[in-house]
């Protein structure tokens, strides 16, 4: 019930945040006696915020314990608003606290009548008049309750869960109305099936009816869920008993008794067993232990009344008032920034267009400038092949001309023929001289076509000449085109970079914004997108490992982008140009941030995922999955990766957010062989066990090395070996109002003896002076803490490190001086980050700044303990052999997986080492650490190298 109570104060104070001050003029508005034409507006907003005032007050008087004054103050509350159900509600809650319940029930009847479907106020009457014996009539009020409809998750437990178990437990244990009682815990144990009190309180029942089978068969259920539940092993020996079956019930109350050794119950039923007394003995023990349940079950709902939460309700109070005026003045700042940005946006949109176009024009030149070459090549291959042809005529001619030579030789010999014989043949030698007039001149033609076969040869060579000139001036333009084409696509490149440095810087500067308001610090000067690249080439270049980062951050829909673009369309552009990636100062990089806020968070804003690799270009996705749609499957991930009773519950979630984190970007991380991912996640991702994700076939850790980062302007990033560092290692096993850690002890041993050269500080020595004393003395670049830890919703002051003698708050973690000598790894081995807190994520995840060490390493839920004494010993055994942090933590996790690391004959066995487990822990059984619950918790933070 302590914990019903508080969980209500956090969903009243929440309510009164986010209507109590834009409800005031509206209630006063809404009073019977309200007249407009009556009341002056300025009294009206002054009399809002009086209420406003008035109840500022009055949380803090109630935060102080001053209920009489706070009830002053309600009644003039009650003055100003006679109708306001919250003051009724309140002036309840405060008689409760004093123990006037009958003004209490008082109070809650007056809030009922003016918000009759007010389940709260329903519940708490129905406490008011448990207080005061008042079975029956406390029982309707919650069957009232029990009607209402619920109108969240807190409210929706109530109704399932919360309210029956009370109705339950005053049928059984006030009223003794055992048919009744069964009949409300057969709804519950459907309902609530993992409630071991459930079954023990049904089984008690039938007990009382004398149902002896259904009462053993409800205790077994119980002991499934709790096997070490004495209450539980005791009424099985009783109804075991009552059916003679002795030597059963004996072994059941040994259980029992095992369990609970103070019982002084179980040892009477022991000793009337074993001395074979009478059942009417057994009788009157059963009587005896039906009373103690029913004394105890009424001091555990007394003792809610002795507790006080209102000093954690009215911070958290004042914590969302802070917040939410702190978002409307943001809200202005940004709608008024937006439309600035989206101006220049649509500019550089136009000169993008315009270059695109000049760069269709200049490719349409040079398709034009080829074909004019590629006439002229043709025009030029016409023209050798008439030079050719020209050529076969010269031949045709030459040979013409020997073979007319032959002929005139021929003709001279028949000439020297004709003179010897000339007395004789004077008429043969007039014709032969008419043949030979007649071969000269046929002679003179051929020698007049070689001529003009020679001019026209010249002539072509003049025309190829000009040709070849042509074709040169061609090329040269060609070349000159091409150079214009490569300076455009330069420009193109360049204005590509500079969009992907914004598009970071936007990233950087909203995550750096986020971590820097709610750890208090400043002015953190933003990476920029070059500086980040040339960082992932060093570490491939030093340890040969590729690596990425990858933002996944919110965005509007495409619907309200389409909306956010038209109005920024009608409005002005007159802010000055301003590049968005400018290196420098901080304020050049803040201008960023213009496009890194939203609006206003919305369910539907959809997820992006940005990748950034040493080479190429950024990788953008958007799957169009919801945020509502992420943070149902992230829940449901964290509730089922939890349960180790459902071995492969986690599997569908699990593999669904991978489809919607890793599946997009697979391809470009295999292309690029990626080895090592560190992610920069928005709000509700950032506790996310990562290793634990399943792509249907492996999980994310047998893939990648894996880290979270802040953001990278906020991590101390470069690569740090810390393979020649010592050790600090401090814990401690008992705690005044915490569990204790009985495996610390052999932890901090194992570490410093056995695997690392350190120190070791143990319960009384685990304090501030003793670790700056220490360091004093030696650097010691690894600090290891084994304790609680916890990060919580709220201010940084919520959440804290428990030392031996004081609890050490998130906003206190500079006084350990941890970066004065640095420190590279800082080791927190059970702590636990509250599920769905944005400031708790912020905490985790802004651990390594906040502490001021370059790599931090903590759990997201608590672990068991001899489940994390296994995983810090592997640990550091790999962190000796292993330059890089995630990897080291990677081969880990991937040994645990394997069931490398197991208990065993009651040690602790990692690969072939055994470790005797202390005697707390001794008695386990045999078991692996194979299940994601043990190892998927365990997360780096910061500098993943």
């Amino acid at each position: 019930m302590e914990n019903l109570r508080l969980q209500r104060g956090i969903a009243l104070a929440t309510l009164i945040t986010t209507s109590i001050a834009s409800a005031n003029l509206q209630a006063l508005a809404a009073q019977p006696d309200f007249d407009s034409n009556t009341i002056p507006t300025k009294q009206l907003i002054a009399q809002g915020r009086t209420v406003d005032l008035l109840w500022q007050q009055f949380r803090d008087l109630q935060g102080v314990g001053r209920y009489i004054d706070a009830l002053a103050i309600l009644d003039q509350i009650l003055q100003l608003q006679p109708d306001s159900f919250l003051a009724q509600y309140w002036r309840g809650d405060i008689f409760n606290r004093l123990g006037d319940y009958q003004r209490a029930i008082s109070a809650y009847n007056d809030a009922i009548a003016i918000q009759p479907d007010y389940l709260l106020a329903w519940l708490s009457q129905g406490d008011a008049l448990y207080q005061l014996q008042r079975y029956q009539a406390a029982i309707t009020s919650w069957q009232q309750a029990l009607t209402l409809p619920a109108t969240s998750d807190y409210q929706q437990q109530l109704v399932s869960t919360s309210i029956p178990q009370q109705i339950g437990r005053v049928l059984l244990y006030d009223l003794q109305r055992y048919a009744d009682a069964i009949a409300v815990y057969n709804q519950l144990v459907v309902t609530d099936a993992d409630g071991a009190a459930n079954w023990l309180n049904r089984g008690t029942a039938f007990s009382q009816l004398s149902q002896y089978q259904d009462a053993i068969a409800d205790f077994d259920q119980a002991l499934q869920l709790e096997p070490q539940n004495a209450l539980a092993w005791k009424g099985r020996g009783l109804a075991l008993y009552r059916l003679e079956r002795y030597q059963e019930a004996i072994a059941s109350w040994e259980n029992a008794a095992r369990f609970n050794p103070s019982d002084l119950e179980i040892t009477e039923l022991l000793a009337i067993a074993n001395s074979d007394s009478s059942v009417a003995q057994l009788d009157t023990s059963q009587q005896r232990l039906a009373e103690i349940l029913r004394e105890i079950n009424v001091a555990e709902e007394r003792l809610t009344a002795l507790r006080s939460e209102s000093q954690e309700l009215t911070e958290q109070l004042e914590s969302s008032q802070a917040e939410l005026r702190q978002s409307r003045q943001e809200l202005a700042d940004i709608q008024a920034e937006v439309e600035t940005t989206q101006a220049q946006l649509e500019s550089s949109q136009t000169e993008l267009r315009q270059s695109q176009q000049e760069l269709a024009d200049i490719q349409a030149e040079v398709e034009t400038t080829q074909a004019q070459l590629e006439s002229s090549q043709a025009e030029l291959r016409q023209s050798q092949q008439e030079l050719a042809d020209i050529q076969t005529e010269v031949e045709t001619a030459q040979a013409q001309l020997e073979s007319s030579q032959a002929e005139l030789r021929q003709s001279q010999q028949e000439l020297a023929d004709i003179q010897t014989e000339v007395e004789t043949a004077q008429a043969q030698l007039d014709s032969s001289q008419t043949e030979l007039r007649q071969s000269q001149q046929e002679l003179a033609d051929i020698q007049t076509e070689v001529e003009t076969s020679q001019t026209e040869f010249q002539q072509s060579q003049q025309q190829l000449t000009e040709i070849q000139q042509e074709v040169e001036a061609a090329q040269t333009e060609v070349q000159q085109s091409q150079q214009q084409l490569a300076e455009t696509q330069q420009e193109v490149q360049t204005a590509q970079a500079q969009l992907e440095s914004s598009q970071v810087a936007r990233l950087e500067v909203g995550f750096t914004s986020e971590y820097e308001q709610y750890l208090g610090i400043t002015n953190t000067p933003i990476t920029s997108l070059e500086d980040t690249r040339e960082l992932l080439r060093q570490m491939e270049e030093d340890n040969d490992v590729k690596s990425a980062f990858l933002y996944a951050r919110y965005m509007p829909s495409s619907k309200e982008e389409e909306q956010e673009e038209e109005t920024t369309a009608s409005a002005p552009k007159s802010l000055p140009e301003k590049n968005l990636v400018q290196e420098g100062t901080r304020e050049e990089s803040l201008y960023s941030q213009l496009l890194s806020q939203n609006l206003q968070e919305q369910e539907t804003d959809e997820l992006e995922l940005v990748l950034v690799t040493a080479e190429g270009n950024l990788i953008r996705q958007r799957l169009g999955a919801t945020r509502a749609e992420i943070r149902r499957v992230a829940e449901q991930f964290r509730r089922s990766v939890t349960n180790v009773k459902d071995p492969k519950g986690y599997l569908a979630p699990a593999q669904e957010l991978y489809r919607l984190l890793m599946e997009p970007l697979e391809e470009n991380l295999q292309t690029q062989e990626i080895q090592n991912v560190a992610f920069l996640m928005d709000k509700g991702l950032r506790s996310l066990p990562l290793a634990a994700l399943h792509d249907g076939e492996k999980f994310l850790v047998e893939k990648y090395g894996i880290g979270i980062m802040p953001g990278l302007s906020l991590a101390n990033l470069g690569p740090v070996d810390v393979r020649s560092s010592q050790v600090l290692a401090m814990g401690a096993e008992v705690f005044p109002d915490q569990n204790p850690l009985p495996a610390v002890p052999v932890e901090l041993d194992v570490i410093t003896s056995q695997l690392w050269p350190g120190e070791a500080y143990l319960n009384e020595s685990f304090t501030v002076e003793n670790l700056k004393q220490a360091r004093d003395q030696e650097p010691f670049s690894i600090v290891h803490f084994a304790t609680h830890a916890e990060f919580r919703g709220g201010r940084p002051s919520n959440s804290y490190i428990q030392l031996w003698d004081e609890k050490l708050t998130l906003d206190q973690l500079r006084q350990l001086e941890l970066n004065n000598p640095p420190v590279s790894l800082l080791v927190l081995s059970a702590c636990r980050t509250a599920a769905g807190s944005d400031e708790a994520e912020l905490g985790f995840a802004g651990l390594a700044v906040q502490a001021g060490v370059s790599t931090a390493m903590g759990s997201l839920w608590y672990v068991s303990d001899e489940g994390t004494l296994g995983l810090m010993t592997k640990f550091y055994e790999e962190l000796k052999q292993i330059p890089i942090k995630a990897e080291a933590l990677r081969q880990t996790q991937l040994a645990m997986l394997r069931g490398e690391v197991r208990i065993e004959d009651s040690q602790l066995v990692v690969d072939d080492d055994r470790i005797p487990l202390p005697p707390e822990l001794a008695e386990l059984t045999d078991k692996d650490f194979s299940h994601p619950y043990y190892w998927s918790a365990f997360t780096l933070v910061g500098n993943p190298w």
